[in-house]
């Protein structure tokens, strides 16, 4: 038996098997992820395409994700407070000295949450994967199979700890990785007695884009935008910097009307600074309706300027100054959701020796659809050039993610390689994953 039939079989038995799991009877939907326990609202109420977050979610997450700073008239039909005419007050002052409602009182001037209205895990498993090309055998290029892969447990704190501060911390256990913090912040909202929603500050490690029209941290498939992964220098230097990577920073941002807009500043990769300089941010987004078939469209767009670095501690340090611009849109009818984003990049010393120019430019486009509340199709475009050949990419992903309930689901997905082969892209390297995602 060649290696191509026996491929096909394989991949014809996962999509047998992916069937059988799509063809089970859906469950009664039950999110029981921390801030569904805290609101009394399923994952919907703030999500599209899991993870990716609807307009209420985005809204939410502006306003420090307290549901109490949120008006009446955009709640989500899922909160049941609003169902039965209360007043909302999940995480509400009630004037009790204090006193978050959820919590409990402790000691004078002491009142705590419950630990599951904080406490949440979530996790990955690809059940199975065939990618083309991926193996060398006898130096030969073959298709990788791969059964019953564990991606990543990850476990978090988030949520309202007191009036105007939320926090998110998470920690991952992932395969070949050390355990570490990642996307975690503290958020503290109307700083200096600014007007609601003024100005806000976060310090923590969180992606600078967040607040463009798409994110890659909240994404409907599991693979990366490649365009925000491209890091400063080739990713060879010390302080690499990613294009909208999680980074330790501090950032003000605020919301008036229909702007939201930010400024950042970081170190660059990590805590442990190796130069001098900083690396900064700023972005604005503008929804173009608040309400109607339209709500939560918008155009985005931010730029970047930071500096790399090579033998920080010797006299023959070098430097390489990078800029970043971004412009994205997103647009919201009805049950489709288009967005994308365009990137232009200069490093003025990408190898980090000669002084060699790198421009690099690219887009992708990100098209779901929400056929029913169990069944979300899509597809993903990308397209990425630079005066590096390595880092160039052309490939298009389809998929679906089934929700057996909101918040576990089935996602399946065939990112084909569009590339065009030659000597720094010898094959194409196409890939069909299944993966099982769960949030509790």
């Amino acid at each position: 038996m060649n290696l191509t039939t026996s491929v096909s079989k394989t991949m014809l038995g996962i999509l047998v098997g992916t069937v059988a799991i799509i063809a089970m009877p859906a469950q009664q939907a039950q999110a029981v992820a921390s801030w569904s326990r805290l609101y009394k609202m399923g994952c919907t109420g703030c999500h599209s395409t899991m993870p990716r977050l609807n307009y209420f979610g985005e809204k939410l997450m502006l306003r420090g994700n307290e549901l109490d700073r949120m008006r009446v008239s955009d709640l989500p039909k899922q909160h049941v407070e609003v169902e039965t005419g209360a007043r909302c007050t999940s995480c509400h002052n009630n004037g009790s000295k204090g006193r978050d409602v959820g919590a409990e009182p402790v000691a004078e001037n002491l009142f705590l949450h419950a630990v599951s209205n904080l406490l949440s895990f979530r996790t990955k498993i690809t059940l199975a994967a065939v990618e083309a090309n991926k193996l060398t055998e006898g130096g030969q290029k073959n298709s990788l199979v791969t059964l019953g892969k564990g991606d990543w447990v990850q476990f978090w704190v988030a949520g309202p700890v007191a009036k105007n501060v939320t926090m998110r911390i998470e920690a991952e256990l992932a395969e070949g990785k050390t355990v570490g913090l990642h996307n975690y912040a503290v958020a503290f909202s109307n700083v200096l007695g600014a007007p609601e929603g003024l100005l806000n500050l976060r310090v923590g490690g969180f992606t600078h884009g967040e607040w463009l029209s798409i994110s890659d941290q909240k994404r409907a498939f599991s693979p990366h935008f490649d365009l925000f992964e491209i890091s400063s220098s080739g990713g060879t230097g010390e302080d690499a910097y990613k294009v909208a990577g999680a980074e330790p920073a501090a950032e003000l941002y605020g919301y008036r009307g229909l702007l939201t807009y930010n400024v950042g500043a970081s170190n660059g990769k990590s805590t442990a600074a190796v130069n001098s300089d900083l690396n900064y941010w700023s972005s604005a987004r503008l929804y173009l309706a608040n309400s109607g078939p339209f709500a939560g469209s918008s155009i985005s767009g931010s730029y970047v300027a930071g500096t790399d670095s090579k033998n920080s501690a010797l006299e023959t340090i070098q430097k390489d100054s990078f800029r970043r611009y971004l412009v994205s849109g997103g647009l919201r009818y009805g049950a489709l959701d288009l967005a994308g984003t365009l990137v232009n990049g200069t490093d003025d010393n990408w190898d980090l020796k000669t002084g060699k120019v790198n421009d690099f430019g690219g887009w992708f486009v990100q098209a779901l659809y929400t056929a029913t509340d169990k069944f979300t199709p899509g597809m993903i475009f990308q397209r990425s050039w630079s005066d590096d050949a390595k880092i160039e990419k052309h490939h298009m992903l389809t998929g679906a993610n089934y929700y057996m309930r909101q918040n576990q689901f089935i996602s399946v997905y065939y990112d084909h390689d569009l590339h065009a082969t030659d000597a720094t892209h010898p094959v194409r390297l196409h890939a069909f994953l299944v993966q099982y995602r769960a949030m509790f």
